[in-house]
């Protein structure tokens, strides 16, 4: 029996998946709230923990650097509900080990856990399509690969619609040096606005409206490869 740590908001999908991953064979520790949390991974409780990304909000970021601090052994598997904020930490968080998305089954949630209790990560195929997608242009088009990397940073998060003061949260940086970075975007991609740098992430195929405008089951059900041999599996919404 393999332990693992459980982070998620109280409701249906924390009920559910503690339940179901007891019937599956882990030692569920259960997280109330972030001093629990953070004490069960002090004190080395299991070293696979899965997170939602809502449970602390937007101290996400940096409730997950100090609890790799608390135990550098830690695998991480973080619950996403929106693709651009999966998006956003597949990018920009090395400290994440594996992603699961809105609409996850217990199936999946055991495997991905399983995959990254052994040490490999784990991405769900639509997150893993939406990074090479965004991946490939930045690189190979002339116009982007100019961009240093925290200019390509900036010009992601700006694209999948992040605001200035979420974007200063997320990078741990103020919004002034987000703004430095806004209008050195401005002139190199010859754009007045973050609308225009949004247009240019749409054209050159960096983004689609799904990331967006859809929830992410959506963007499931438009995705041929994401169909599940099962369509009566149990999903946990919250």
């Amino acid at each position: 029996m393999s332990d693992v740590i459980v982070a998620l908001p109280k409701g249906i999908r924390h009920t559910g998946v503690v339940n179901e991953l007891g019937v599956l064979r882990w030692r569920v520790h259960v997280a109330e709230n972030r001093n629990s949390l953070e004490g069960m991974v002090s004190k080395r409780a299991a070293n696979l923990l899965v997170l939602s990304e809502e449970f602390v909000g937007s101290a996400t970021r940096g409730l997950i650097k100090k609890l790799h601090k608390l135990n550098p052994a830690l695998r991480i598997m973080l619950w996403c509900d929106k693709l651009n904020h999966a998006l956003d930490y597949k990018f920009n968080e090395p400290a994440v080990s594996g992603y699961l998305l809105n609409e996850a089954s217990i199936d999946e949630v055991n495997h991905g856990c399983r995959v990254v209790s052994l040490g490999q990560s784990y991405t769900p195929t639509v997150l893993r399509q939406m990074a090479k997608r965004y991946q490939g242009p930045m690189v190979k088009h002339p116009l982007l690969s100019s961009l240093s990397r925290r200019e390509q940073q900036i010009f992601q998060l700006i694209s999948t619609g992040l605001t200035v003061s979420t974007i200063s949260e997320r990078l741990y940086i103020s919004r002034k040096t987000v703004n430095t970075f806004r209008y050195r975007l401005y002139r190199k991609l010859n754009v007045e606005n973050d609308v225009q740098i949004t247009h240019l992430a749409y054209k050159y195929g960096l983004i689609s409206h799904e990331i967006n405008n859809n929830p992410i089951h959506q963007v499931y059900s438009s995705s041929a490869n994401e169909r599940s041999a099962n369509d009566n599996v149990a999903k946990f919404t919250a």
